[in-house]
């Protein structure tokens, strides 16, 4: 059986990534799939939209739910994703330019904060 050479690229460099690392790259990931659910709802096709938005509430619930519980900020961040999970579920329901740019600011903010914090301060 022929290994693809990118797939294995891709697994060795997901794998060896830092708990901050996987943290960008989560958050880069629900860009891209903000942005191409935007553009989807721009060319008015919700059928589109609506996975792509669906895979950002499915990273969202699994930034949540990798809070370390033990830290006094833990309880905000939290309340945060739960926040930014209801304004997908509107987005899903009723899309608006307005929402699709909070949300994109919220994950924008949140990689540029994370890609900043010293590796040793994320567990």
């Amino acid at each position: 059986m022929m290994v693809n050479p990118y797939q294995t690229y891709q697994q060795n460099s997901i794998s060896t990534l830092s708990a901050k690392g996987i943290l960008v790259r989560l958050h880069e990931k629900a860009l891209m799939e903000l942005q191409a659910a935007q553009q989807a709802w721009e060319n008015e096709d919700l059928s589109s939209m609506r996975p792509h938005v669906q895979y950002v509430q499915d990273i969202i619930s699994c930034l949540r739910g990798s809070v370390d519980g033990s830290f006094e900020v833990s309880g905000t961040l939290v309340a945060l994703y739960n926040y930014y999970l209801v304004e997908l579920a509107k987005i899903f329901i009723n899309p608006t330019e307005k929402r699709f740019q909070e949300m994109y600011q919220f994950l924008s903010d949140w990689k540029e904060t994370w890609s900043k914090a010293p590796n040793h301060e994320i567990v």
